[in-house]
This record gives structure tokens, sequence and C-alpha cells, in this order.
């Protein structure tokens, strides 16, 4: 039996299956609720033709119930098959949801249930996609307890109970598996449940698995959508901490996590926006110092095609002007003029490429409340980590960012002439002599020049960190992202600097910057920002970042 209130989690795991054993196995069990962000891959399969895979050899049936109420172990009959260990905390099982199946059995049980004078069951539309998810967790790990060792109850609190089962190969057979089994029939027939959700998965080694998640709530009521769906789940095999000093700031995607980073922001203190392409890196990075003039968030879009993300976030502001940062290649007239619809005026940043929008960035922020600050970065054009980990500072700092060439890696003559010409007292150049030559330095001669670099991007991360709290930066809301994509740290490196705190680069490829710098900071950390899903950024990595300031 599993006790307690639970927070919503999306949590699991997969193992990986060698064979095909569809063994019957079923539990019941009082339970909880999964985003739809854990599938990828969708694609609508038609119910005409649709069959379930012929069962194998051996099949066999196991029972065990639970409930909240009373006590006992939460796992559900041992499921005999052969499984590996996983060899990541977060990976993807792939195969079919049965929605023709689950909506078969959802009339097999309101019509036993009508036979005992009880009221019918609705199909709820988050306890459908929970269920579904939990037959996933269950074709790898078959149990109440999930893949990531929590009880089934941190999938939804909404759900008062669980039946899982797995082998058989129908709505019928499955249901009359659990009519025969009494913790099953309880909560099939249980007088106080009014909807439920039910599952029915098949991975793509064969493997069939169901579920059904029962609650007192009234039903979101959602209709059968006359087709299965081929997806991918992703599983969890870790979960974050409980923690009051990190928060995991993510949305269901990147843009998802763009627009609740943005929510961060002051509406009633944001008067602008920069809008920039989520297909590149180079111009959002690069406006981040206008965001700084501006006090305002860096938000993406699509190029072609204003996101509805985007839509929300400028609404939520109250956005009266949007710099948009990049050519009509990056961000489109139809998307310009998308803009212009909800905030009235947008004034662009672009140039021929990349290192000539930084270029037009600076000239057209020299007009902006009051202008540049008295410090220029430079970084390369070839990667974004060096560049992302100084945008803090150049929001804060209001310090224009200018690149390097990528082919000579050195400053083109006219970026040259604009550093020299704009009145700056230093230039802080990110990254070692492999990403910037020190040419780039005599380039820049009679100039004070500040280096920062170190063996990799994420020590390099920590020593730009370190630089911007001598600078008079912060480490009370110390912002972290993955080196492995840019898209969540875009966004999350400009709501460092409208903290006034720094960013560093950690995931699962290199913690450095956990020992190296936020561990030190302990006792300066109010609250650290995770930017990004359990799949950008571990759940062992915040844990990391939670331990460290614990």
């Amino acid at each position: 039996m599993c006790s307690g209130t639970w927070k919503r989690q999306i949590a699991g795991a997969l193992f990986l299956l060698v064979g095909c054993l569809l063994l019957c196995c079923l539990g019941p069990c009082r339970a909880l609720a999964v985003d739809s962000a854990t599938w990828t891959d969708r694609a609508e399969v038609p119910y005409s033709g649709a069959q379930l895979p012929a069962s194998g050899e051996g099949v066999g049936t196991d029972a065990s119930s639970v409930t909240l109420d009373s006590a006992g172990d939460s796992a559900a009959a041992p499921y005999a098959r052969t499984a590996a260990q996983p060899v990541d905390e977060v990976v993807t099982v792939s195969g079919t949801l049965y929605f023709s199946e689950a909506y078969e059995v959802l009339d097999l049980v309101n019509a036993e249930r009508a036979k005992n004078n009880l009221g019918a069951l609705e199909m709820d539309e988050e306890l459908l996609e929970v269920a579904m998810y939990r037959a996933a967790e269950c074709s790898v790990k078959f149990s109440h307890t999930r893949p990531d060792g929590t009880p089934c109850f941190t999938a939804s609190d909404k759900m008062s109970a669980e039946n899982i089962a797995a082998g058989q190969t129908s709505a019928e057979s499955v249901f009359q598996s659990w009519m025969g089994s009494s913790g099953h029939k309880d909560n099939i027939l249980a007088s106080a449940s009014k909807s439920i959700g039910i599952g029915c998965f098949v991975d793509d080694s064969g493997q069939i698995c169901w579920v059904q998640c029962f609650s007192p709530d009234a039903a979101k009521k959602v209709s059968n959508p006359g087709y299965n769906l081929e997806g991918s789940a992703i599983i969890y095999f870790v979960r974050d901490v409980d923690t009051d000093k990190v928060m995991r700031i993510a949305g269901n995607t990147a843009l998802g996590t763009m627009e609740a980073v943005s929510g961060q922001f002051n509406a009633e203190s944001v008067d602008a926006a920069i809008v920039a392409t989520v297909d590149g890196f180079w111009d959002a990075l690069t406006a981040s110092s206008v965001a700084g003039l501006q006090q305002c968030p860096v938000l993406l879009s699509d190029p072609s095609e204003l996101s509805d993300e985007t839509i929300s976030a400028l609404k939520e502001l109250g956005v009266k002007k949007v710099y948009i940062s990049g050519g009509t290649a990056a961000v489109s007239p139809k998307v310009e003029e998308q803009i212009k619809s909800i905030v009235g005026s947008t004034e662009r940043m672009a140039g021929a490429d990349a290192i000539h929008t930084a270029l037009d960035t600076y000239e057209k922020g020299k007009k902006i409340n009051g202008g540049w600050g008295k410090t220029a970065i430079v970084a390369t054009s070839q990667t974004y980590h060096d560049a992302l980990s100084a945008s803090p500072y150049a929001y804060a700092s209001q310090s224009p960012i200018f690149l390097t060439n990528s082919s000579t890696k050195e400053l083109d003559a006219d970026v040259e002439k604009a550093i020299k010409d704009g009145g700056f007292a230093r230039v802080l150049i990110c990254g070692g002599t492999a990403a910037i030559p020190s040419s780039v330095e005599e380039q820049l001669s009679g100039l004070e020049i500040v280096r920062k670099g170190g063996a990799t991007a994420y020590e390099t991360s920590v020593e730009i960190a370190k630089w911007c709290l001598s600078e008079g930066m912060t480490a009370e809301h110390v912002g972290v992202a993955t080196a492995t994509g840019y898209w969540d740290a875009l966004a999350g490196a400009a709501l460092c600097g409208y903290n006034n705190s720094v960013i560093v680069l950690a995931d699962k490829e290199n913690k450095n910057a956990v020992d190296a710098f936020i561990k030190p900071q302990k006792g300066s950390v109010s609250s650290a920002f995770v930017y990004g899903g359990p799949m950008a950024v571990l759940p062992s990595t915040f844990n990391a970042v939670a331990e460290a300031l614990a």
C-alpha cells in the first residue's frame, strides 16, 4: 500500500528489453499525472485495420492490490522478463498508444458498473494522458513504483486508484483479468469514482501494457479521438529533489521554456522585448546587450510564423515595442507584421551576416536609453558558449557584444574600427587563444584587454562568472544551463542579467561549475535557476546543484 500526498512530477524509466515476453501481470493501486511533453514524434494512426499484437507463449496472470488507505508494498507482482540496466537516466521508449482499446475498456467498465447500479465513469483528459504514460512506464518496469523510485501517486494528484496489467491482447481479456481479482474489481466498482483514464501502450518489441487511473473528481471529459498514436515517451530514472534553493524554469519545449523565463520579468516595468529566431544563436546572443539597455526579455520565435509562446509572452508582459534581431531570413516580414499587430512598433537590427547584425545592434543601441557602457565584449562567432557566459554581464553593464570572423578568427576591419572609435575603456575577450587568437589583442592595441578563458566552455563559464562577481554582479540568482544546446540559455541569460546575476554551464558532460563556482558561493545564493527541462539539464545535475547549496 502507498500513502501520502505527492507533488505533480514527470518521472519514469526505461529498461532495454531482451526478447518479446508477453507474460500477463496485474496490480491495482491508488494513485496520481504527466505532461504531454513526455511524448515526442507523434503520428496519428487510423483505427481502420488497427490490431494488437498476438500473444506470445507462456502467458500467465499475477495480481496485487494497493490502496492509499491501507499499508503494504506499492510494488505489483513481479513481471517475468529479462532487462538490462539503463545506460542513461533519461531515455525514450517508442510504441503505439491504442485509444481504440482504451475506449473499448471504458465501455466494458461502464457496462459492469451499470449491472451494479453504479454511475458511469467518464474519460478524463488529464487521466487519459497519465494512463497512457504510465502504461509506457509499466512496459519497462511493471510496478506501482515508478522507474524513478517514486510511488505511482506522483503521476497525478487527481488520481485515487490504479490498476495495471500486461500481456493481454484485447480489451475484453484485460477486463476479465481485472474482474477476476478482488483488488482490481474493487477499484473498477468503487462507488466514489467519477472519472477514469485508461492506457494501452504497445512498445516496438510488441509488449502490451494496460493501466486504469481512477478519480473521485468530476471529469474534464475528452472524446474518443478516433485514431491511435505512434510516439516516443521520454522516461526518467531520476527526479529533481525537493528544495527551496533551486528552481527549474522549463516548458514543454524550447519555446515553452522561453515563455516560462519571460514570466519571471516584472510586467509592470517591461515595455520592450527582443525577438530573434529559434533556429540560431548569434542574433539572440548579441541582442542581449540591447535587452539590457531596455531591461527586457529575449524572446525566440519560429522564423516564418510568430510562435504561440512568443505571442503569449508579448501579451502577458504588455510589450509596446519589439527589437527584431536578424534579417528577414531569420525573422520573416510576416513575423514582423504579426508582432506589429500585437505591440504596434518594431525596429529591426540586421546585417549581411551574424557579425554585421551584431555591428548594427551596436550602432542602434547607441540611441537607446543613454547608450553603451565602457566595456566592449568580443566573442567567437563559431560557437555560442563563451558569448552566452558573458551575456548576463553584457545585459547588466550595457556592454555590446562583437563577433570575430569564423574564417579568419579575427575582427573584420569595420568591427575593429567600431570598437576603437567607440570610446570604450576596455575589452573583455571571452575564451582562450584557441577560440580567439592573440592577434585579436594586437588588433585592439591601445585598449585595456581582459581575457577570460578555460580549458573548455565549462571552465570558461566559471572564469567569466568569477570575473563578473569582481565587477559587481552577484550569485544571488545564479543561472545553470547546459552546454549542449543554446535555446534555454538564450532566454535564461537575459533573466540572469535582469537579476544582476551570473550564469554557468553544467550538465552530465561536465559539472565543474558546481564545485568550482556554485559551492563556494553557497552563502551568496538565494535561489539558483536551472534553465530547461530534465532532457536539457538532467535531474542528476539539478540535484548536484541542490546538494552544493544545502
